[in-house]
């Protein structure tokens, strides 16, 4: 039996395990290092050989294998081999409770991609308690015969028998396993983020902070531009901050559109467990609408697996999406089409799961468009990894899904697709994967021609590209573009640098080149977000880095050089123009509340509001020190708010 290693992990082996797993139940089981760093934790456990499976740093979003899934881990004092998976979360047990949806949303990711390799059930049955642990104390440790028999999710503070550990303390748990229902995107600074070129030297940039959908351009060479308004339509919504927002632009009725169109609900409906919609930003000049006939037309959709916009022809937009999963986790595909009319048809089924397929909900879709009414829709298939295809010559009418790639090339459970046709009657697709004969994950190429179509099951249209020196870390995603009909550039992120690598393909030579590193060693790249080409010359490659921030490269096509990463300062998570409109929102949110509690508390003292006043002047000095018309707006409103609760 092979090993089995995690497609997406860095790998650092561990000296030693506890040998072979016994054949119980599954199970996995959190710890905390009780430390800050991951290499802290390395260093701790090359010294006492107590070996995990995984550490994971979720703040940080970094994280290696130590052990392979088919042999036990040492980090119990007991209970190893009771087919227990075994993750060390960097930090301390006391501070777990305190984590962001955006942190815990990276652990929740890591553990999904553990139980598609081993039958963990994505439950747990257990009280996590808080660490070190109030009094009266609460024992909620398993007995040597409970924990033979459990399976599900766990922590250290549930292992029996010599194991004495409270870790990893109160974690919110319930989001960990169904984090879909969990989210509040209002809570979670960072999220996704798209890209359009808009001519020779700007690029219209639309990002997801706070939930919010925030426009800026970019200009060449490096100026960042300020935002732009999408507020007076924004403040009705709030999206899903990991489903990658689709831009397009597109002539309706003889006048040039930008779409923008991602999963999110409206602002009124805004709670943990409530359906998620389509929600469609457009632009027409310079006036934005939201669009308020598509969340009606889709008024329950998976924001997992997201969405995927395309022109399908002069005149229309098609939008490919799923419903909400059912009891087992499946989904059914849908889709609808926007015309000249500017009015969107009524969802149709594409696909609905059988026993034979259903949609990966982990690896997202994406759709190309090869020849005018043609449109093309890839996903990779829960039931057997593979690379599917469903495609459409008129819309509403689809046939599929078809597997494309040969039986023996399997996609890793987490990832993004990418595609392009770089000219009439072809397609390329670009997937992280591994064949039966592969000893690592690899960059995957498969075509479509329309003499031969896919090839055949002997001779299918596959390769591996970039060479086996850089494994792709695949939750970072893959990026390509066609310039024209004779080349074409793809993107990967190294799994073991996090560093950013290029591969191209040129008719001429009719071969893909190696991997070579682009962009310089400033920055660990946590996903490719964007890849746009202004001009002929120039590839703009635009990537959130592990402290979520955001850069863009640009890359001169003639000599193949690449400018250093950039910052783009104003859409940085930790810009301080969002945890201001944070604020702002929650003050009015709480007005009627903290105006009842002024009122009521008829003894405010001095102090209270000396306290208030000098919150009001270090909102001056933000504003001073971070000019920009939307700070001072916000800061304005938050002080007038403020002045209502002073005496």
């Amino acid at each position: 039996m092979p090993e089995i290693w995690l497609p997406s992990a860095e790998r650092v082996q561990g000296a030693q395990n506890a040998g072979a797993f016994t054949g119980d139940p599954w199970r996995g089981l959190l710890h905390t290092t009780e430390g800050s760093r991951l290499s802290g934790a390395l260093n701790t456990f090359r010294g006492s050989h107590n070996w995990p499976h995984f550490i994971v740093d979720p703040i940080q979003k970094r994280f290696v294998q130590c052990l392979a899934l088919d042999v036990a881990g040492r980090a119990l004092r007991d209970g190893n081999r009771n087919n227990c998976i075994q993750i060390e979360l960097v930090g301390q047990a006391s501070g777990t409770p305190d984590w962001s949806q955006g942190t815990l949303y990276f652990l929740a990711l890591i553990m999904r991609q553990i139980e598609a390799l081993v039958p963990i059930p994505r439950v747990s049955t257990l009280d996590f308690i808080a660490y070190p642990q109030p009094r009266p104390r609460r024992n909620v440790r398993l007995s040597n015969a409970e924990w033979r028999v459990y399976t599900g999710w766990c922590g250290h503070q549930h292992a029996p028998s010599r194991n004495t550990h409270g870790d990893p303390g109160a974690i919110n748990i319930a989001f960990l396993l169904d984090p879909i229902n969990h989210i509040l995107p209002q809570d979670i600074l960072e999220g996704h983020l798209s890209a359009l070129a808009i001519d020779a030297t700007r690029l219209h940039l639309f990002t997801i902070r706070s939930g919010r959908l925030n426009h800026d351009a970019w200009s060449a060479p490096n100026i960042d531009v300020a935002e732009l308004d999408i507020q007076a339509i924004n403040g009705t919504t709030r999206l899903f901050p990991w489903a990658q927002p689709q831009a397009i632009r597109q002539t309706l009725n003889g006048a040039l559109h930008t779409w923008v169109v991602s999963v999110g609900r409206p602002e009124t409906d805004n709670v943990a467990g409530r359906p998620w919609q389509l929600i469609a930003f457009r632009q027409e000049e310079k006036s934005w609408k939201l669009d308020t006939q598509l969340p009606i037309l889709t008024p329950s959709v998976d924001p997992e697996i997201g969405c995927a916009a395309v022109s399908r022809a002069p005149e229309m937009i098609e939008i490919c999406f799923a419903g909400p999963a059912d009891q087992n986790g499946d989904v059914t595909l849908y889709n609808t089409t926007l015309t000249g009319q500017q009015s969107w048809t009524q969802r149709a089924q594409i696909a609905a799961p059988d026993s034979s397929f259903a949609p990966l909900r982990s690896h997202g879709m994406v759709t190309v468009s090869h020849t005018p009414g043609q449109v093309d829709l890839f996903v990779v298939n829960r039931r057997d990894s593979g690379l599917y295809q469903l495609s459409s010559s008129r819309a509403g009418q689809w046939q599929g899904p078809v597997r494309v790639g040969g039986s023996q090339l399997a996609a890793s459970s987490h990832g993004q697709l990418a595609t392009v046709s770089r000219e009439l009657n072809t397609i390329d697709v670009f997937v992280v994967g591994k064949a039966s004969t592969d000893a690592d994950w690899r960059l995957y190429n498969v075509w479509w021609r329309s003499q031969d179509g896919w090839g055949s099951e002997a001779a299918p249209h596959t390769q591996f590209i970039g060479g086996a020196a850089v494994p792709p870390q695949p939750m970072a995603g893959v990026g390509a573009i066609s310039r024209g009909p004779d080349v074409v550039d793809v993107f990967i992120v190294g799994r073991n640098d996090r560093r950013l690598y290029t591969a191209g393909w040129e008719r001429q030579r009719n071969f893909w080149t190696q991997f070579h590193q682009i962009g310089g060693d400033r920055i660990e790249v946590l996903s490719i977000d964007a890849v746009v080409s202004r001009t002929p010359e120039s590839i703009d490659v635009i990537v959130t880095d592990l402290h979520t921030n955001v850069s863009i490269t640009t890359i001169t096509t003639t000599s193949g050089a690449a400018t250093p990463f950039v910052a783009l300062p104003s859409i940085q998570v930790n810009d301080v123009r969002h945890p201001v409109r944070r604020l702002r929102e929650r003050l009015q949110q709480q007005r009627p509340q903290l105006r009842q509690q002024t009122e009521a508390a008829s003894d405010v003292t001095p102090q209270s509001s000396e306290l208030i006043r000098g919150l009001q002047l270090l909102m001056k000095r933000i504003a001073s020190d971070y000019p920009s018309p939307e700070t001072a707006t916000d800061v304005d409103a938050i002080n007038a708010d403020l002045d209502q609760y002073t005496v």
